[in-house]
Parts: structure tokens; C-alpha cells; sequence
């Protein structure tokens, strides 16, 4: 549905996975890119944080940053955040991203 211009009614799938999984990176990840697309910009920003923070406590990944539990690349989340903050005009922001800052 997402990816076939069904982005708003992708949602409620969306949702209801992290009910059953809310440690379910992909679908968070999914969640913040159909965000995107409906230009819901700060709430996408969210779930994409979100995602990267479960990555991070998740500490599965390979040398290439690849979760291979989850199947999401962070480098995929990073310049998805990094998009999102762009479009909010927060170069600030922006700018953690390239540094993969999630303190920050």
C-alpha cells in the first residue's frame, strides 16, 4: 500500500505490527517513510528516531552497520532522518545526522 501511492491507508498496518512487535524496527522505519510521503514530517522524524534508538540498543549488526535481525541498514535510517530534517528547514539537525549523533 505504501509503496503504491496507499501511504495514509499503509498506516493503520503499520501501527497495529508495532502492537504486536514494538521492537520491530522495519515496520517503525516503514511507518516514518510513509510519514514522509504524506509530509507529515515531524512525526516521521520521530519513528525514524525511534528506530534508530531500538538499533541501537539492539547491538546486532555487522561491520556495514546491517541489523540482520531487523534487515535495516542504519546508513537507510540515518539519511531518511537526515531527508525528514531537511524538510523541516533543521539544518541543525541536519547536520547530527551526518554525524550519526543520536545523543544529540
Amino acid at each position: 500500500m505504501a509503496n503504491s501511492g496507499r501511504a495514509e491507508d499503509a498506516l493503520q498496518y503499520y501501527y497495529r505490527a508495532l502492537e504486536l512487535n514494538p521492537g520491530y524496527i522495519r515496520a517503525r522505519f516503514n511507518l516514518g517513510i510513509s510519514c514522509i510521503n504524506l509530509r507529515r514530517y515531524e512525526e516521521a522524524a520521530q519513528h525514524i528516531l525511534d528506530a534508530l534508538v531500538l538499533q541501537e540498543n539492539d547491538g546486532i549488526r555487522d561491520a556495514d552497520g546491517l541489523n540482520e535481525k531487523r534487515g535495516v541498514t542504519s546508513t537507510a535510517l540515518w539519511d531518511s532522518l537526515k531527508t525528514t530534517c531537511l524538510h523541516m528547514q533543521r539544518i541543525d539537525l541536519a547536520t547530527l545526522c551526518d554525524r550519526h549523533d543520536l545523543e544529540g
